[in-house]
């Protein structure tokens, strides 16, 4: 992979694009590249662009040849996976028992975004409330936290890469990128203003 190749790759992700790689002259290697050379070039693409970019892990990569045709046929049926994927959407209830699980495996960080007063904290430990799904293409899930306003930074960084890659492996959405945004709650005494 070339560092032009590593460029286009992170712009497609970055703009929240599904994305297939194809690797193409793998006939150039040897006569048995259905076998030997097609399993280590899968390895050897994957291992450099996950080093590289690892928002682009579980991206597919389909090895081809133009010239013999080998391997061809996967391309289509892949891209039309990964849209499909790309758009698909996850009803609220299957988000939040996923949620649910999540949490209880790994609870989220204890203080951040809390209200202190006297010592202690008057918001209580971060809880995500629910999430839901608001948009596909990109798939962009909506957490809700009890927090009043919270800031972008109430669930840090490393809390949501957990959750990306768990609701990635839960809903089979592997190699695409995912959106989340953090919501607050409507207090009572803003709730009709």
């Amino acid at each position: 992979l070339t560092r032009h190749d590593l460029s286009i790759i992170s712009r497609v992700l970055d703009e929240g694009r599904g994305l297939v790689i194809v690797a193409n002259k793998c006939d150039l290697a040897d006569d048995d590249w259905e076998t030997f050379y097609k399993s280590n070039l899968e390895e050897y693409i994957r291992y450099h662009l996950e080093e590289s970019i690892p928002m682009a892990k579980g991206v597919p990569i389909v090895t081809t040849s133009a010239l013999t045709n080998a391997g061809v046929s996967e391309v289509v049926p892949t891209v039309i996976d990964v849209f499909d994927r790309w758009r698909s959407r996850i009803p609220t209830a299957k988000l939040n028992a996923w949620l649910a699980e999540a949490q209880t495996l790994h609870p989220p960080p204890a203080s951040r975004g809390a209200v202190y007063r006297k010592g202690r904290t008057a918001s209580g430990p971060l809880r995500i409330k629910y999430a839901t799904q608001a948009s596909t293409r990109p798939p962009t899930f909506v957490l809700f936290v009890n927090r009043t306003n919270p800031k972008p930074d109430v669930i840090p960084e490393d809390y949501q890469r957990y959750l990306l890659n768990s609701l990635r492996e839960k809903f089979g959405l592997a190699g695409l990128p995912l959106r989340i945004s953090i919501r607050g709650n409507v207090g009572k005494k803003h709730r009709n203003a």
